[in-house]
């Protein structure tokens, strides 16, 4: 198959992970599979499936029609149903490719939390622009919300897959859902935690995205692996290192608010000087792999004044 793929697709494709995990006899009959995307096409966002006997169970969705035929082609090698898809927030990048994974793979059910569910227009609205000048076609601009909503945390079971979905309401995205396998302790976070990639507090929700991840380490301490939205899977502690991300970071805002004239009196527009002064600053500081493909100091100095505008309200 690879070799009837254009240059571009053969990368994609090996890039495509399968991470399999054995915790217990039961656990040795789950797979979880990554289908992990380049920075340069889709943000380098990853979806995840899990693997029975009985099926498929699909984690988000992908931001281009490509990668999510790509995928599903993948998936149909499998042989096996895919019994419901999961939707852990409502960024592009990982609702793409839900109505494509349905037009190749479905029927099937797509589940995410209530809160989730019910910010998936506003959500969607938030970079709709952005995403459809840059993709154009490649874009899906179809709208797909999820017909299973979960409210606060609830267990389900899919493909025999015990799978338990909990609504940790607003953080980096107007709300999100994370996902926790108990037999392999693993948990997909989605954005709430990204690994080795920039942490994105744009949408002015810094202190929210700590109290998730402060509850991520309490309620999920037995978890082995974070399988998240971006990067590698990672333990626990890493979670650490994305709060200090966000301390180091509120605590320059306020220095900023406090010491620095960062706006013209005049317009408003921000000093871009000042703030990649101190974005150059965060960067020294904490090394990342990837910025989502954009270059690394204007993500940082866009994460920077969504935390001063936080504060400032």
């Amino acid at each position: 198959m690879l070799n009837m793929l254009p240059r571009n697709r053969i990368v994609r494709a090996l890039l495509v992970i399968f991470i399999v995990a054995y915790a217990n006899a039961k656990a040795a009959d789950i797979k979880i599979g990554r289908f992990a995307t380049t920075p340069d096409g889709g943000w380098n966002a990853n979806a995840y499936w899990l693997e029975s006997d009985e099926g498929i169970v699909l984690i988000d969705a992908l931001l281009l029609i490509e990668d999510a035929k790509l995928w599903a082609t993948m998936l149909k090698s499998l042989n096996k149903p895919v019994k419901g898809l999961i939707i852990t927030h409502y960024h592009h990048d990982h609702t793409g490719g839900i109505n494509t994974l349905l037009n190749e793979l479905g029927p099937f059910p797509v589940y995410s939390s209530k809160g989730t569910t019910d910010t998936h227009e506003a959500s969607n609205k938030f970079s709709y622009g952005f995403t459809t000048s840059k993709y154009g076609d490649r874009f899906d601009t179809t709208l797909v919300k999820p017909d299973h909503p979960i409210v606060g945390k609830e267990e389900i079971e899919l493909a025999g897959i015990k799978l338990i979905i909990e609504d940790i309401g607003p953080g980096e995205s107007m709300n999100a859902t994370v996902i926790y396998q108990p037999e392999l302790k693993a948990l997909f976070s989605g954005d709430a935690t990204v690994h080795h990639t920039i942490t994105y507090t744009t949408e002015n929700r810094s202190m929210e995205m700590l109290h998730q991840l402060r509850h991520l380490k309490e309620a999920y301490n037995e978890v082995d692996l974070i399988y998240s939205g971006h990067g590698d899977p990672a333990p626990l502690a890493h979670i650490d290192l994305q709060i200090d991300y966000i301390e180091f970071s509120q605590n320059l805002a306020k220095e900023i608010i406090a010491k620095e004239v960062y706006k013209d009196p005049k317009t408003g527009n921000i000093n871009r000087e000042i703030i990649d002064k101190y974005s150059f600053f965060i960067m020294d500081n904490f090394k990342v792999l990837t910025a989502y493909g954009f270059p690394q100091l204007q993500m940082t100095a866009q994460n920077l004044i969504g935390i001063i505008q936080e504060f400032e309200k």
